[in-house]
């Protein structure tokens, strides 16, 4: 089982992140972003073509095997307390934070969403009701005057760019890497 990055597709975004390194933190943030976008949106993913198949796949074989010499750092044995499937339900979680702030940044950025739109997006989820989610809280039991209504139509708008990206890489059946790793849930 080999792993092999092309230039055309992961290498350059790699490069990217080197690149990225020399600039700042910024820059680096906004690369290794953009390089977990493309691997959980790539097509025809294999364990041979995408990275996060790869560790899938190593995963699988390291619990399939038992127990496997862990890695020592200080005279301390690295041990992961994760089942495997716990992996595989974090992977998916992040890989719904990252397209929905993919879709979020898409939607924010293109030209048929009008301004006002936009702007009203913004300020719902920039407004101080949310942030109890900033501090890890649960949502407040009576929260009169939530600062969105989802009904509006620049909310219906998001949703529905949202859905589109979410069938496309987030389920079952998806040509997608999370497809892969649902069937193994």
């Amino acid at each position: 089982m080999g792993f092999t990055i092309s230039e055309d597709h992961l290498g350059d975004d790699i490069l990217d992140i080197v690149q990225g390194s020399i600039f700042g933190i910024g820059h680096l943030k906004n690369s290794v972003h953009q390089l977990c976008l493309n691997i959980i949106m790539q097509e025809n993913p294999t364990p041979q073509n995408n990275p996060l198949l790869f560790w899938v796949a190593l995963c699988l074989q390291t619990e399939e095997f038992g127990n496997q010499q862990r890695l020592e750092i200080n005279g301390h044995e690295s041990k992961d307390e994760f089942t495997m499937k716990e992996k595989l339900e974090a992977l998916v979680h992040y890989a719904r934070v990252f397209i929905m702030d993919h879709a979020y940044q898409s939607w924010l950025l293109s030209d048929s969403v009008p301004q006002e739109g936009k702007i009203a997006l913004e300020t719902a989820l920039s407004s101080d009701r949310w942030d109890w989610i900033n501090h890890g809280l649960p949502r407040p039991a009576d929260q009169q005057g939530d600062p969105a209504d989802f009904a509006q139509p620049h909310w219906q708008a998001f949703k529905t760019h949202f859905e589109a990206l979410h069938s496309k890489w987030l389920v079952k059946g998806s040509n997608s890497p999370i497809s892969i790793i649902l069937e193994l849930l």
